[in-house]
This record gives structure tokens, C-alpha cells and sequence, in this order.
């Protein structure tokens, strides 16, 4: 066993049903390389022989896999945590089926060298995580939010500076007129847009588009009343996300009520 392990790396004993070593499930689970020995089962009541612990003393640095039937033993670097981690992985998963059924000893060893790779590039022991592409999603998501409350933010300063230089129309006039209710109505999204989920975005951001139609429509010189309905479906959406936010004094009326006061 010793001196086919040293010519080939590899021993496989009589009655053995393993053909060909699964060479590229090997490689991936062992670049460095590894001693293979594949043993038939052991014949029920007899005892079986430790041959793992015997060629791990002789040779300490060398990964060695050792199989007897469907049993599979690890020894060498990385230790007993090693083996436990990847023995008990792989036989919790595939423990019931090699029960049940009778496989190739070919096909168990490379179900047990493809766990081998998962485990070690699980970064638990000597290797590192594998390459990940760049995500832009994955690293843009947790700044979204701050991302959306900055453009509503720029659209209340952009409504605030169109109140400013409007003074045409009868109705913009007071703290009811349509400039100070578009910018009340801004003013309310920017601060719903910090309470909202996956459940209320939507009626923030239909609210949002419907200020920035009133606004576009303010700005061109529409008719008010054209600009007071656009302004009164933002309300209307606006309210349904302080409802959804159970905010009660974030609901329009309340909030320009408080404000415009």
C-alpha cells in the first residue's frame, strides 16, 4: 500500500468497485494533491483495520483520503476539524440515500471531493473565499433610500425656489394658495420617504410623480385648476402611505394643517 501511495498516489484494494480516480473532483478539493486508498466494505462484525492513522503518522503533511465501501475518512493538515466539518456535511446530506440504496464506489467519492471543495471555499480553514463579480445591485441597495430622500429633497429646494419667483396668479397668493401647498406637500414626501417599506414605496413614488407633474404644470403657467387636481392626487397618495405608515399626523390635511398654520 505505502509504495503504490508513493509511485501513484493512490491504492485501490481487491474487491474495490472503484474504476478511475474522479481526477477533476480531486484536483478542486485537492490542488496540492492527496493519497487516495479505496478499500471494499468491511465484512459485517470484523473490525476495521486503521490504516489512517498509521500512513498519517508516516507521512503527517500529506492529505489522505480513506474509504471503506461508502465510509469515508479524512486525514492530514487542517486536522480532526477538518474531517469532522466535511465528513459530517457530507454524510448528513447524503447519509439516509447510502443507506437505502447501492452506489459506485466512483460516484461516492466524488459526491465526498465536491463537499471537500465547498467546505474549503467556505473560508473556514485554508482557503479563501472564491472570486465574486461585482455586484452593482447588491452594493447599491442599502444606499437607495438615503439615494431617493436626496432627490426628494432637490425637488422640495426646486419647489421652494419656483414659490419664491411666482407672485402671477390670484390663487398663489395666502397660505393656501398652490405654491405653498406644493411646497407643504414636497415638504410631507421628504419626510414619509423615511418611514416607508416594500409595502408603501409604491404610493410614495406615484405621490412624487404627481408633485412633479404639478410642479412642471405650475411652471409652464396651466390653469390652477388643472395644477390644484394633479396637486390633490399626490395628496390622495400621500395619505395612503401615512395610513400604511400608521402616522396619523403625517395624513395631508393634518400635516399642511399644522404647517400652513
Amino acid at each position: 500500500m505505502v509504495a503504490a501511495l508513493r509511485a501513484t498516489g493512490r491504492y485501490v484494494g481487491a474487491g474495490a468497485t472503484l474504476r478511475e480516480l474522479p481526477a477533476k473532483a480531486a484536483s478542486a478539493a485537492f490542488p496540492d494533491g492527496a493519497w487516495f486508498v479505496v478499500l471494499p466494505a468491511q465484512p459485517y462484525g470484523e473490525p476495521l483495520p486503521a490504516y489512517g492513522p498509521a500512513l498519517h503518522r508516516l507521512a503527517p503533511d500529506q492529505p489522505l483520503v480513506l474509504m471503506y465501501g461508502d465510509w469515508i475518512e479524512y486525514h492530514g493538515p487542517g486536522g480532526a476539524s477538518f474531517a469532522e466539518v466535511a465528513g459530517a456535511s457530507f454524510y448528513a446530506q447524503f447519509g439516509s440515500r447510502l443507506g437505502r440504496y447501492t452506489y459506485p464506489q466512483q460516484n461516492v467519492l466524488g459526491a465526498y471531493l465536491a463537499q471537500v471543495t465547498d467546505v474549503r471555499y467556505a473560508g473556514l480553514f485554508d482557503r479563501p473565499l472564491p472570486y465574486r463579480p461585482f455586484d452593482p445591485l447588491r452594493v447599491a441597495l442599502p444606499a437607495l433610500p438615503w439615494i431617493f430622500a436626496g432627490c426628494v429633497a432637490g425637488f422640495v429646494v426646486l419647489s421652494i425656489r419656483t414659490v419664491r419667483a411666482s407672485g402671477r396668479r390670484p390663487a398663489d397668493v395666502g397660505p393656501g394658495g398652490t405654491p405653498a401647498r406644493l411646497a407643504g406637500l414636497s415638504a410631507l414626501a421628504v419626510e414619509l420617504s423615511l418611514l416607508t417599506d416594500v409595502r408603501s414605496d409604491p404610493a410614495l413614488v406615484r405621490g412624487v410623480g404627481r408633485l412633479r407633474a404639478a410642479r412642471d404644470a405650475f411652471d409652464e403657467g396651466l390653469p390652477d385648476r388643472h395644477v390644484r387636481e394633479l396637486l390633490a392626487d399626490a395628496a390622495a397618495e400621500l395619505d395612503d402611505v401615512a395610513r400604511d405608515v400608521r402616522m396619523p399626523g403625517y395624513r395631508p390635511d393634518v400635516y399642511l394643517r399644522a404647517r400652513l398654520s
